[in-house]
């Protein structure tokens, strides 16, 4: 994995433990060229999970996120839904993404991906295509 998608995952607060297993990833670069923004996606079956979405921190707030999940979501075969298992204050932004919320406890149980211990706090969203 590039490093530099490493070290933008961790410096978002993120782990990067579970790269390696990604069945896709998307980056969007600056003008320059330099990677500004990543995710990636696990599979379990029709749920494919957001992962490790992650933009540099002085390109927040200008769309790069929300063009990272739609590439995501672009990727689902029709019938997958697009999870993202998230803490409080990234609600809204799924929320304006069209995601709609899922119940947690349930989402949590289903999987070794959402039953991760990292995951123990989230909320859990939802977009089935």
């Amino acid at each position: 994995m590039n490093e530099r998608i490493k070290e933008i995952i961790e410096n978002s607060g993120l782990s990067s433990e579970h790269i390696d297993g990604y069945e896709a990833g998307w980056v969007v670069q600056n003008q320059a060229g330099e990677i500004i923004g990543y995710t990636g996606i696990e599979r379990r079956g029709k749920r494919v999970y957001l992962q490790s979405l992650a933009v540099e921190s002085k390109y927040r707030k200008l769309g790069i996120g929300r063009r990272l999940v739609e590439q995501a979501y672009d990727y689902l075969g029709v019938g997958d839904t697009l999870i993202a298992l998230t803490l409080f204050w990234n609600n809204d932004f799924y929320r304006k993404c069209g995601f709609e919320k899922l119940d947690a406890r349930r989402i949590k149980l289903l999987d070794d991906v959402a039953g991760r211990p990292k995951h123990k706090y989230c909320s859990a969203w939802g977009k089935r295509k």
